[in-house]
């Protein structure tokens, strides 16, 4: 009766080891076919042996098309062999590779993946397939890429106005930008400005009405017109400025920087003095 039932409690907790491992099993299978980064499985060579759903919506290939295919299926041609050199040696070192990558889609348009490659490996240490895990962040590079674009576009702008532009922070009124047309007007190169204030290199008068203006601007929060200002240029001598300046605030409505843009109106100025 003993033995009877020692073979019975053995097929019992055989029964709920399999019936656990079963239920295992289930939720990573579950959790590999819902998740929405794309599963890509292959044997040691490279040959596809599963994909997952979300590699389908994001290929546009079923998995019949992908299996027993490379994963080449989806290359673009804008990655060059030392990428793909870089890739095989990483992971056949038993590496992960991590890198993003642009593919095609069976359509033929192009998208963004970051993708992760994973050797899988034995009791013994051999890879036996290798994982490849992809997130679509085609959205994303697209949204750096215009971000690129439109500050590339900005900095045009500003580099190619004829009139000085300058920005200062709020907090100690020290130069953060400047233009080609401060660096002509002023007489010093940008690098020299940064950082730096009108007391580093104005007289204490002209550097005095400066900041008070500064600060009153951002006291205010309004534009502020200065028709007519001195400045101490470093080659040029003394030039009269009209300038503009208004604060730039943050999201919460506190000024964090101070624009200002001068024309010079020297010439205008002793032509109606004459």
């Amino acid at each position: 009766i003993q033995s009877i039932l020692q073979i019975s409690a053995t097929r019992i907790v055989g029964e709920i080891e399999r019936r656990r491992a079963e239920a295992e099993m289930h939720k990573l299978s579950s959790a590999v076919e819902q998740t929405a980064d794309s599963i890509v499985i292959t044997d040691p060579n490279g040959v596809i042996e599963y994909v997952n759903p979300a590699f389908e919506q994001n290929t546009g290939y079923s998995r019949a098309e992908a299996q027993g295919r490379k994963p080449s299926l989806v290359k673009s041609g804008q990655h060059d062999e030392a990428f793909y050199r870089r890739l095989w040696e990483t992971i056949r070192r038993g590496e992960p590779f991590r890198e993003v990558f642009i593919n095609r889609r069976k359509d033929g348009s192009l998208y963004y993946e970051e993708k992760t490659i994973t050797p899988l490996k034995d009791d013994k240490g051999h890879i036996t397939h290798f994982v490849s895990t992809g997130k679509d962040i085609s959205a994303r590079m697209l949204a750096e890429q215009e971000n690129r674009q439109m500050q590339h576009f900005l900095n045009a702008v500003v580099e190619n106005l004829p009139n000085m532009l300058f920005v200062k922070d709020a907090k100690d009124l020290r130069f953060v930008r400047l233009n080609k047309a401060a660096e002509d007007l002023l007489g010093y190169a940008r690098a020299e400005l940064l950082g730096k204030s009108d007391y580093d290199f104005f007289p204490k008068a002209e550097a005095d009405f400066f900041t008070t203006m500064d600060r009153e601007v951002l006291n205010t929060g309004e534009l502020m017109d200065i028709p007519l200002e001195p400045v101490q240029t470093r080659h040029r001598g003394e030039r009269w400025l009209h300038t503009r300046k208004i604060p730039i605030l943050d999201e919460s409505g506190r000024p964090q920087y101070l624009l200002g843009i001068s024309e010079d109106i020297t010439e205008r100025k002793q032509t109606e003095d004459r």
